[in-house]
This record gives C-alpha cells, structure tokens and sequence, in this order.
C-alpha cells in the first residue's frame, strides 16, 4: 500500500470508531435506531446484503446520505466489503457534520463470515 494511502487510513482509523460484525448484529436486534449503510459499488451487491441496509455507493453517498439520514445526530453504521471504504465514507460524514458514525470492521466478508443473517 502506498504510503500517501497508508497516512490517509491512519488519518480515518483515528477519526472514526470502528465496530465488528458482532457489535453491529447487537446493535440492530435492540431495536434502537440504526442507520446501516451499504457503500459498496453497485455490482457488488450481487453478493448479498445485511438485511435492514440502504445502499449509497461510495461515489453518491455525500449526494444522498441527507436524504437517508436528516438528522446529523443519528447512529450511522457504514459498511462495504473489507472495511476500508467504509472507514473513508465516515471520516467524510464526520466532515459532513455527522455526528454518530461508525465503520463496521471487516466490512460485509467479516459479517457473512461471523455468521450473520444475509440477504
């Protein structure tokens, strides 16, 4: 990994909290509100899905994330299908005023792999 993406990650990693698949199934069986939001590219949907998620790509999630979340104060937890994208999505909602946001660790392959529920 080149080093300029190397200090960006590390940027996102500090900003962001990170939780795993584990946490993000207990957060969504507790029935508070979550925001769970797939930023994978389209295609990649073909893979499946968490149940309960939206989609907004990486590349429109600042164009479409007011929509999805009006409120800045939400619990947002963003995913994608390692982890990384995810980290970068939130460290942009954060500087989109968000106030709650979480990148889920491993991305949908630690979710499928943990066992939990796809779509």
């Amino acid at each position: 990994m080149p080093e300029f993406l190397k200090k960006l990650l590390e940027e996102a990693r500090a900003r962001v909290p990170e939780i795993d698949p584990d946490e993000v199934n207990t957060l969504l069986d507790s029935g508070d509100l979550v925001h769970l939001i797939d930023v994978r590219d389209t295609e990649e949907l073909i893979m499946g899905a968490i149940p309960g998620s939206v989609h907004a790509s990486r590349g429109t999630l600042e164009m479409q994330i007011h929509d999805l979340v009006p409120d800045t104060g939400a619990r947002v937890v963003l995913y994608c299908a390692g982890g990384l994208r995810s980290l970068f999505a939130g460290k942009t909602l954060q500087e989109l005023g968000y106030e709650n946001v979480f990148s889920m660790k491993g991305g949908y392959h630690a979710w499928r792999e943990s066992g939990h529920p796809v779509g």
